[in-house]
């Protein structure tokens, strides 16, 4: 499969307590375009700042929808760690939406680990590494 969308997310330490605001990076260039991208816009930027759980799952299923017409889509997410609980919910909704409509769906995560060493002379230190986890894809992707 071929992806014709790219998307970078990158999740950051001081914005882990803002909702959606890794996935901003989705689904701004998603907002506005072809009728699921308007709509999925007229949810986050055209309604009442306050949001109940069913105006969540509309702005779940927009994005899904937009992101369908998108096409095939790759989103790589870095520094999963730092990534807010609405967007990891939003990515994990995309995820099985993608398997049951048959879409072409990869998100590949990487997160920051911070390492904890003793060092030979009685001391510490603290390094930090990346480590790669397993690609998340839809089924989808591995059909021939």
């Amino acid at each position: 499969t071929s992806f014709e969308r790219r998307f970078r997310v990158v999740g950051y330490e001081p914005e882990t307590l803002v909702p959606l605001a890794a996935a901003s990076d989705l689904v701004r260039p998603l907002a506005g375009s072809g009728v699921a991208g308007r709509r999925l816009e007229q949810l986050l930027f055209e309604t009442p700042a306050e949001r109940s759980t069913l105006e969540r799952v509309r702005i779940f299923e927009a994005t899904h929808r937009a992101l369908r017409a998108a096409g095939p889509a790759l989103v790589v997410i870095d520094d999963l760690q730092w990534v807010d609980d609405l967007s990891l919910a939003l990515f994990h909704f995309l995820l099985r939406a993608a398997e049951t409509d048959g879409q072409s769906l990869a998100l590949i995560a990487r997160r920051l680990i911070a390492v904890f060493q003793s060092t030979s002379s009685g001391g510490s230190s603290i390094s930090a590494k990346t480590r790669s986890t397993i690609p998340v894809t839809s089924s989808s992707l591995f059909a021939t």
